[in-house]
């Protein structure tokens, strides 16, 4: 009982500490200026404002066809219809836990309660997540070319941007080669612990037996994060700033990842913050601000997953109601 308490108290103090820290970025961004609040309270809702919500709403469509295409190889019998629901039901709670990854827990739990193993179930997830990740870092590599080709002002800041680029690709590439190479994958194998060892090898040859499985949802992929890419050049019009695709596709890449480390509640401010520095870079101030658009974009096309999850959990009372008296 006491390691409980004691757990459940080390989980808030590190909560709290989290919210300080997206409190305190939010609050030197806006204090220095960095972050106009004024800009997006006069945004007005023009063409660009309403075309970057449809963008964004077909981009988190896609990931949710992905992920159910991913769900359908590892024969688990859920309709598309409700991969979206559940994929909604984590785009929600992403919202509120820490770091944009949290959201990938609640449907891990979902979806691994209907598959015949939690391994399976629990890989759709990670696999969907890599693919994403990929891609969108990928569909960056281009503007490195690009504006590196054209030299001028912000030469320097395309080279910082784009090693980073390089190295994160050559890593992920490097992981993806070691996993679908059968002597390296069998030596991580044997790295995991037995209980969970066979289960793992399996899910992972049933990937890798299907190969059209994978580049199917690399392409769904490459369409839902042109999608979401584009999302921002609509943001940044919307706050009637004049930016490149070139750049948009530069940096946004890495201000997702950003996004997704498990520093803050949604990460909310480390996202913001990076992206004010990295668009810096080629001198527009107000990256921050077309993060924050974005963000509320994102906000609210996500209300519904909290519908579905309340729909959900009244239907699984239901259920168990229903067993309950037949008994």
């Amino acid at each position: 009982m006491r390691r409980l308490k004691a757990l459940a108290q080390n989980r808030r103090l590190v909560n709290g500490v989290k919210l300080v820290i997206a409190g305190g970025l939010l609050l030197w961004l806006v204090k220095s200026g960095r972050l106009d609040l004024a800009l997006l309270i006069r945004t007005p809702i023009t063409i660009w404002y309403v075309l970057g919500m449809l963008l964004l709403l077909g981009s988190m469509v896609l990931q949710a066809v992905r992920w159910w295409w991913l769900v359908r190889s590892q024969s688990i019998g859920i309709s598309l219809s409700e991969a979206i629901r559940l994929s909604w039901m984590g785009q929600f709670f992403s919202v509120l836990l820490p770091g944009a990854t949290g959201g990938e827990l609640v449907r891990a739990y979902y979806i691994s309660q209907e598959s015949a193993t939690i391994t399976s179930g629990v890989s759709t997830v990670l696999v969907d997540r890599a693919i994403g990740l990929y891609v969108l870092i990928l569909l960056g590599a281009p503007s490195v070319w690009l504006l590196g080709r054209a030299g001028g002002e912000f030469a320097a800041g395309v080279r910082q941007i784009g090693a980073a680029i390089v190295l994160i690709l050559v890593v992920l590439t490097s992981g993806f080669l070691l996993l679908w190479w059968e002597p390296t994958r069998a030596f991580a194998l044997k790295l995991i612990p037995v209980r969970f060892r066979a289960s793992l090898e399996a899910t992972i040859e049933s990937y890798h037996a299907r190969p059209r499985v994978l580049l199917a949802a690399a392409l769904l992929s490459a369409l839902s994060s042109t999608l979401y890419l584009i999302t921002f050049l609509m943001a940044s019009r919307s706050l009637g700033l004049s930016i490149g695709w070139q750049v948009i596709f530069l940096v946004i890449p890495l201000v997702t990842m950003a996004n997704s480390l498990p520093l803050a509640p949604g990460g909310v401010g480390v996202a913001e913050t990076t992206s004010f520095l990295l668009f810096s870079q080629f001198g527009v101030i107000q990256g921050a601000a077309i993060m924050l658009l974005v963000r509320l974009w994102i906000m609210l096309l996500r209300l519904p997953g909290a519908a579905f999850y309340v729909m959900r959990g009244r239907d699984e009372r239901r259920a168990a109601n229903a067993v309950a008296s037949q008994r």
